[in-house]
């Protein structure tokens, strides 16, 4: 399994959080959290935060609130840095 990696600023990369750090964030709960790694796998990779709107249960305002918590590694970077080379669509 892939360690969840933390921005300098202690947010948590979407694409690599475990069920216990995305459980660990304001507003989520376990099946939240669940369907955000059901969709992180479906997915390949989230582009973009506000990818999470595809997920049951995070609407626009709770996506706002988790703005400070969470970031996306662009693909780019995660490429140069894990060898990773999943598919985002």
């Amino acid at each position: 399994m892939v360690q969840a990696d933390y921005s300098p600023e202690g947010r948590i990369d979407l694409n690599t959080a475990s069920l216990e750090q995305l459980v660990s964030l304001p507003g989520i709960g376990e099946k939240t959290a669940e369907a955000i790694l059901a969709l992180r796998e479906q997915m390949g990779f989230f582009r973009y935060p506000e990818d999470l709107l595809r997920v049951k249960g995070i609407g626009e305002s709770k996506l706002y609130a988790l703005t400070d918590w969470i970031y996306v590694q662009p693909v780019q970077e995660r490429n140069r840095t894990d060898g990773n080379t999943g598919s985002l669509e």
